[in-house]
């Protein structure tokens, strides 16, 4: 895969034609200094070939957390968690 933006468009582009219903609902968003927190919800129902995976059909719930740091307007460091068993 692809590194930078380009790795990224790419990443999206095949999440949307598996997924193409998905919805990110933003549960919370917690800003201290430089670092800002957000608390991610994705549900979609995955219609299309996804790494190898056949399609399921089946409606899919995860949640995630990430954690940026922005310095000057701009997303400078980025970590984050998911809980990916809602995929299965």
């Amino acid at each position: 895969m692809d590194s930078g933006v380009k790795g990224i468009k790419t990443l999206l582009k095949e999440q949307a034609a598996a997924f193409p219903d998905w919805h990110i609902a933003v549960d919370y968003v917690i800003e201290h200094g430089e670092k800002c927190i957000v608390k991610w919800t994705l549900t979609g129902t995955q219609t299309g070939d996804y790494f190898g995976y056949k399609p399921s059909s089946r409606k899919f719930e995860i949640s995630g957390v990430d954690i940026e740091t922005i310095v000057d307007g701009k997303i400078t460091a980025h970590d984050g968690a998911e809980d990916m068993l809602g995929l299965l």
